[in-house]
């Protein structure tokens, strides 16, 4: 009975047994931390997604409201055309036409070689509306709540007539200046130029340094190579071709819409799986002045 009972106290693996259950081990293992990984790599993905999301969504409603309250597109003091002969006075009636560059040599606030508080946002002006860089000018409230106008004989050089005061907006893509850690990207900035002094609105109180709004920017590209982010709808052309320039600058009073294409990668800090968000939307002005004022007939009535 002694015997038998060592003999059952000694008995244990074999060793095709030990080897067979770490064999085992070894792959219930391997699938579980291949099952980690796989959840931990799609866990940063979304992650990454979903901060492109909110990046992008905060960039789109800035633009899109910006656009919408918009009086025109580049800059709304162009070259002055006339509108209409008065009736009464036989004299003809002035008004602008708008150029797709600011500042336009008819701007009172810069179109004589005047600086903004704090100094041009980028290299010098003037800024011009292409694939790259979108201006908007929307309209100055003051302290009636109603927007105001610059008045006849005001400003450098002086205004002929009444005309709508306005901020202008600058949107400008731009190489991320961080390209060893972000190589190929590029970053979205925007500046805020300050228009005509008038009660209730301090241009000195307005920044021109411009603000990056968004990083990450991969696209799209054009055939060399560019950004192709901003694109212009002429409501004169019948077969809706979004315009990258204006060929000819007095054609931008025809604008009336502006898309903007995103393609935009985000990967957050120690993440290992970047993720890239494509979107388009297009946006228009409501109330474009040179919209409302260009191609008025000669024999419009006097106005008051």
């Amino acid at each position: 009975m002694k015997n038998s009972s060592v003999r059952r106290r000694r008995t244990g693996f074999s060793v095709v047994e030990l080897m067979v259950s770490v064999l085992v081990m070894t792959f219930a293992s391997t699938a579980i931390f291949s099952l980690l990984l796989s959840t931990a790599d799609m866990s940063q993905k979304v992650a990454n997604k979903m901060d492109s999301v909110n990046a992008c969504r905060n960039v789109m409603e800035r633009f899109c409201k910006d656009v919408r309250m918009g009086r025109a597109l580049g800059d709304v003091y162009g070259s002055n055309v006339e509108l209409w002969t008065d009736t009464v006075t036989g004299q003809p009636v002035l008004g602008f036409q708008g150029s797709d560059a600011f500042p336009a040599n008819r701007n009172p606030c810069y179109g004589a070689g005047q600086t903004p508080t704090g100094g041009w946002p980028w290299e010098g002006p003037p800024y011009r509306l292409n694939n790259t860089t979108m201006i908007v000018q929307t309209p100055i409230f003051g302290n009636t709540g109603y927007p105001t106008s610059v008045p006849s004989g005001a400003g450098t050089p002086a205004l002929p007539n009444a005309q709508d005061n306005v901020e202008t907006h600058i949107y400008r893509v731009l190489p991320d200046p961080d390209q060893l850690r972000n190589p190929g990207q590029f970053v979205l900035q925007m500046s805020k130029i300050a228009g005509y002094p008038t009660a209730g609105y301090n241009p000195a109180a307005v920044s021109s340094q411009p603000q990056t709004i968004l990083s990450g920017i991969v696209g799209p590209m054009d055939s060399q190579g560019q950004p192709k982010i901003f694109q212009y709808l002429d409501k004169t052309d019948a077969t809706g071709t979004p315009q990258d320039v204006f060929a000819d600058p007095g054609t931008v009073a025809n604008c009336t819409g502006v898309i903007i294409n995103l393609e935009v990668m985000k990967q957050l800090e120690g993440a290992r799986r970047p993720a890239t968000l494509g979107l388009k939307t297009e946006v228009f002005l409501r109330n474009n002045a040179l919209s409302t004022t260009v191609g008025v007939g000669a024999d419009e009535p006097n106005e008051p």
